[in-house]
């Protein structure tokens, strides 16, 4: 048998081809993503409840919702799930039949980040205060700002950047109601976005930050996007919250005549 020829192998094909395979990946996962997120005008209108709402109301509405978004989220990355497998993992005695244990899983599947399940769990802890105490609680209990305050700031960078642009400066002092209100909000985008784009990166073997990148390079950022929608609200409340109103447009700033 003539021996056969060395083969070299040339570096920067192989880069190529395996940049040309990953955004191939890319490609089809988009096509797999599942839309979790809510339409701009029930979103808008949620939060708005939320300001209105009475301290209890307030937390146990907020904690609702992330496990609203947490049961869609699972029922729609089970391809196999039928109605009598869902009352199995769902029902009062299944392995995912509270949002502790729908939280719990989630982040162990990677799908929710370690600060999200921490807010999570702070979150679930004043739920239960402000609604099971026998003591007459509100949102400036000691027991319940310490747990807001151990949130994660994760309005702190966007409000700078938004600072740095706008006439009008979003304030650092806000009462305790408006500071979870705000905290809440970026926890709502941050749990949405793990959902939203996890899964269906993990199941491609792909960065959940890449297909979360090039989505949102093809959506934009209309009304459309949900994230995008979050992100407004959120910044929107910080800046005023006695004036958020469902569906009021945000006027750019005068441009500064320095």
């Amino acid at each position: 048998m003539a021996p056969q020829p060395e083969i070299i192998l040339d570096e920067r094909a192989l880069r190529a081809a395996a940049d040309a395979l990953y955004s191939h990946q890319i490609a089809a996962a988009k096509k797999e993503i599942k839309e979790l997120g809510d339409d701009k005008e029930d979103l808008e209108k949620f939060f708005h409840r939320l300001l209105k709402e009475s301290d209890i109301g307030l937390f146990v509405l907020a904690f609702a919702r992330v496990d609203d978004l947490l049961l869609r989220a699972f029922k729609l990355n089970m391809a196999s799930l039928n109605i009598k497998l869902s009352d199995r993992l769902f029902g009062p005695v299944g392995p995912l039949s509270t949002a502790s244990q729908r939280m719990l899983v989630a982040h162990g599947l990677g799908w929710i980040d370690d600060n999200a399940f921490e807010d999570f769990e702070r979150l679930r802890k004043i739920r239960n205060k402000m609604a099971h105490s026998t003591a007459v609680l509100s949102v400036d209990s000691d027991d319940i700002v310490r747990l807001i305050d151990r949130m994660t700031p994760r309005e702190k960078a966007p409000i700078e950047e938004y600072n740095k642009v706008a006439e009008q400066k979003i304030p650092r002092d806000r009462d305790r109601r408006e500071l979870f209100i705000v905290r809440f909000s970026f926890l709502y985008l941050s749990v949405l976005l793990g959902l939203q784009f996890s899964p269906v990166a993990k199941s491609f073997m792909i960065s959940p930050r890449d297909l979360s990148k090039s989505y949102f390079d093809e959506v934009g950022a209309g009304e459309k996007n949900h994230f995008s929608n979050l992100f407004r609200i959120g910044l929107q409340i910080a800046l005023d919250p006695l004036d958020f109103v469902p569906g009021k447009k945000i006027e750019n700033s005068a441009a500064s005549s320095d």
